[in-house]
């Protein structure tokens, strides 16, 4: 996972991802938001896949929250210390 938030900029982002796994909106992004809401929502769709939902993955000083609303997921990546 820290090969993924390294790939972020800023210490605190945002995104917005439709079902189908295209950005709706992003804050503070890498630039590469496709990609990588892409593979956000693949790691929400293979979680569904096997009947069970995912809230929250940490590792190390990363974590990544999911909130899925209707056809909308809510993704905040943080590499802060908690």
């Amino acid at each position: 996972m820290d090969q993924l938030t390294s790939e972020i900029e800023f210490d605190k982002s945002v995104y917005v991802v439709t079902e189908a796994g295209k950005p709706v909106f992003h804050w503070n992004g890498s630039g590469d938001e496709v990609r990588l809401s892409s593979l956000l929502k693949a790691v929400l769709s293979f979680c569904e896949a096997m009947g069970d939902s995912v809230k929250c993955i940490k590792s190390g000083q990363s974590r990544i929250v999911f909130l899925v609303r209707g056809y909308l997921s809510y993704v905040m990546i943080s590499r802060t210390c908690f």
